[in-house]
């Protein structure tokens, strides 16, 4: 779908349900067809993007700055504590000539507000090799290529959504208690040459936007049909409200 500084982006098409470690020691659980169903029901091939070796629920500038931010003396032990525990691991930043001793996206933790499948990961997150965790995002991926004066330039566009409070227009409206707005969506768009696949020595430009419903506790009745229906502001009490936008 997508190409940011050498780091490929990928839509999900479809998916297969794998049991592991095989089916002859399989113990089948009285409850597992039903939560297959459930689990099921949700198409993931349905403007779902992932990318191996980039954080895309982060924003192109909150990942360069982790790149570019140098470890603590007090934590240089446990960098290299974690990274002898990731040693079959890929480092993306490998052939770029970085120090060892940088954070980068893929090794800082993913924005939770953009993330849809955390509660699936939360479980085993601590159990199993960090190549196995997979953070995929809700909402659109696209990219392309320009010629401005002869020179290529890549214009790339990432919409996501918030899977806090999230639901269809009409039936999820305003924000709830801890301060999450309805369809709140985060678009960034990124600019940069496509002659130089690298963060370190190319050039980039980042422009993000956020939308979402206006944080008050409010509805709309649509029973009637109506082209424009009123809106009723519930007001619960003044402390609620300045809580809820404090939050948000």
């Amino acid at each position: 779908m997508a190409d940011i500084g050498g780091h490929s982006i990928y839509k999900i098409e479809d998916t297969n349900m794998i049991y592991i470690p095989n089916d002859s020691v399989r113990v089948t659980h009285p409850d597992e067809a039903r939560y297959v169903r459930i689990f099921q029901n949700v198409d993931l091939s349905s403007n779902f993007y992932f990318s191996y070796s980039y954080d895309l629920s982060h924003s192109l500038q909150y990942n360069l700055t982790l790149l570019q931010r140098p470890c603590d003396p007090g934590t240089v032990e446990e960098v290299h504590t974690r990274s002898s525990r990731q040693q079959d691991s890929f480092d993306i930043f490998e052939d770029e000539g970085l120090p060892t001793q940088v954070f980068h996206g893929l090794q800082s933790e993913p924005y939770a507000k953009y993330v849809w499948n955390g509660k699936l990961l939360e479980r085993v997150k601590d159990m199993v090799h960090p190549d196995w965790l997979m953070y995929i995002i809700h909402g659109f991926c696209g990219q392309s290529k320009l010629l401005i004066y002869g020179r290529p330039v890549h214009v790339t566009l990432i919409a996501r959504r918030s899977s806090k409070f999230a639901g269809t227009r009409f039936l999820k409206r305003g924000a709830n208690c801890e301060g999450d707005v309805a369809n709140e969506v985060e678009t960034e768009q990124i600019i940069h040459d496509a002659s130089v696949m690298s963060f370190t020595a190319g050039s980039y430009s980042s422009y993000v936007q956020v939308r979402g419903s206006v944080p008050l506790y409010w509805s709309q009745d649509i029973s009637t049909m109506m082209p424009k229906p009123p809106i009723r502001c519930k007001i619960l009490s003044s402390l609620d409200t300045m809580y809820t936008v404090q939050y948000h």
